[in-house]
């Protein structure tokens, strides 16, 4: 059982090699200075079909339950910033039913498309 607030939340998440060769890149090519690249992954998925991923990939399904935010912001305040963790949730509640936009800048820098969660 994996438990979130907002698990319908849906974010393009990016692969952390596409990060890296896109730094790599960056830093070792030129054209880039004073530009400000937006990395998207290839789709946006919701914390629930992360999670589903994960299952998969663990060859075991896990299930998600979607918790109350608030609770979960009391609990995390004793150790993050109140306000950090108040602005990250309502980011997460804005992206409920309106997931991110996906772009090419990963494929436009380092030649390849992003990869997906699941890789």
């Amino acid at each position: 059982m994996i438990r979130v607030p907002y698990a319908e939340a849906a974010f393009s998440v990016v692969h952390e090699r596409d990060v890296a060769e896109v730094a790599a890149r960056i830093l070792t090519r030129g054209g880039h200075a004073g530009q400000t690249y937006d990395l998207t992954g290839p789709e946006p998925l919701t914390q629930a079909q992360q999670v589903r991923v994960l299952g998969q990939t663990l060859g075991r399904p896990l299930v998600v339950e979607d918790l109350d935010p608030e609770p979960v912001i009391e609990q995390m305040s004793q150790f993050m910033d109140r306000d950090l963790l108040v602005a990250h949730f309502a980011l997460m509640a804005r992206a409920v039913g309106r997931p991110t936009p996906v772009n090419d800048a990963i494929e436009q820098i380092t030649g390849h498309r992003a990869r997906t969660y699941a890789q």
